[in-house]
């Protein structure tokens, strides 16, 4: 039996806390506290046992993929991105979609007409973190869990959580004062957890009000390839229309609690995830936290589908890896392929490479320590185009015409 208290802080109490709890403690960073990744499947490692935790190696469109037996829907695919994409998006991340009119923990504008309208306090749930409130019911072993969790973040993690609401501000980001000239720096506020593209998400009410912006071009090429890659696997993935996309900024010791992606009235359509900068640890849960998730690595460019079953279970991000993005294969295809960037002589001089070099360089500097995910989800239900949802919608009108 394993011992529970092994690589944990002594006042982490384990024994009354579920399994998916339990994997997400044991791989969230602490203080002076070593961390044992034995069990973290990584793909890249050519002595995996890929067997002992039924997964399957497949080939997707002439990329390396990986299908999971349990839970069903899972596929992991390798290197989906090329530098050069990879690149593309995480500029407009950190340039674009921090600023009106997308959404971001730091900038929510309540004083938009069309966010007010849809804002009810009296049917919402006031200051909810996005793993909270998604059990059945609230028990006695998960109110003990969170004063566990709340105990721990205050004095032993240092960590930061995700989507907490503590820094939430209405003031609008600024470019300008974050911006440099230093070429071993970045611009960018790392206050910034979270930002939405599309149809803008309501962290802490759950729901998905009226307001939405249209979907970038580069965000539209990366839904088609996403769904050209998984065609042979998802037969209907050409009826999937990415109506939100969220993306999640982590810093070093950022973390992702486990959680289900609910808030979308389309429950059955499947999430497309990326991953961009240092890797990291990915549990795939159950449909219930006692469920022993399997613990993931994913790496820069890699492309996770949760489809079928698995749309539904819980997942989590406890942990990063500060220093495992490849910086200097990234380094090596810019220098090649803009080598005025690298002449620091010319670059002060020019204002317009200054600012380019703000873009790619900086870019590079802020993934050497930071992740940025990008997921895809469909909001509402595209009855029309799902044949399942047909056949469901042709039983409830037969059930209403025999009553």
């Amino acid at each position: 039996m394993e011992d529970k208290s092994i690589y944990l802080p002594d006042n982490v109490q384990m024994d009354k806390m579920n399994n998916f709890k339990l994997l997400e403690k044991k791989y969230r960073f602490y203080q002076g506290v070593k961390t044992d990744f034995s069990g973290v499947i990584d793909f890249n490692d050519p002595k995996v046992d890929l067997a002992k935790h039924n997964i399957t190696q497949i080939e997707m469109k002439g990329f390396r993929a990986y299908k999971l037996g349990f839970p069903s829907g899972v596929y992991v695919i390798k290197n989906a991105l090329s530098i050069q994409k990879q690149l593309e998006v995480v500029i407009q991340c950190m340039n674009t979609y921090v600023k009106r009119p997308y959404r971001t923990n730091l900038f929510i504008y309540e004083d938009n007409p069309d966010w007010k309208q849809t804002y009810d306090p009296s049917k919402t749930k006031e200051g909810k973190k996005e793993d909270e409130g998604m059990e059945p019911e609230k028990t006695e072993e998960a109110k003990i869990e969170q004063e566990e969790s709340k105990k721990e973040d205050l004095d032993t993690s240092k960590t930061d959580s995700m989507y907490s609401t503590k820094s939430k501000t209405s003031k609008e980001y600024s470019l300008d004062k974050f911006l440099t000239n230093d070429y071993k720096k970045f611009h960018f506020n790392k206050k910034i957890r979270w930002s939405n593209v599309g149809a803008q998400y309501d962290w802490d009410n759950r729901l998905y009000p009226s307001f939405t912006t249209p979907m970038p071009d580069i965000i539209n090429e990366l839904a088609e390839f996403a769904k050209n890659v998984v065609s042979d696997e998802i037969t209907d993935v050409y009826d999937y229309e990415p109506e939100a996309v969220i993306v999640n900024y982590y810093d070093k010791k950022n973390y992702m609690s486990g959680h289900l992606d609910d808030g979308e009235k389309d429950q059955k359509s499947p999430i497309f995830s990326f991953t961009f900068g240092c890797s990291c640890i990915f549990l795939m849960g159950d449909r219930t936290k006692d469920f022993t998730p399997l613990p993931l690595r994913l790496d820069a460019g890699d492309l996770m589908i949760m489809s079928g079953y698995s749309r539904n279970c819980y997942h989590g991000v406890p942990r990063i890896f500060p220093g495992s993005f490849p910086k200097e294969e990234f380094e090596k295809y810019v220098r090649e392929l803009y080598p005025h960037l690298y002449d620091n002589e010319e670059i002060n001089k020019n204002k317009d490479l200054k600012f380019f070099e703000n873009n790619y360089r900086h870019a590079i500097n802020y993934l050497q320590d930071s992740r940025i995910n990008l997921n895809f989800r469909q909001v509402e239900k595209k009855v029309q185009q799902n044949h399942e949802n047909q056949q469901y919608l042709q039983e409830q009108q037969q059930k209403q015409q025999q009553q």
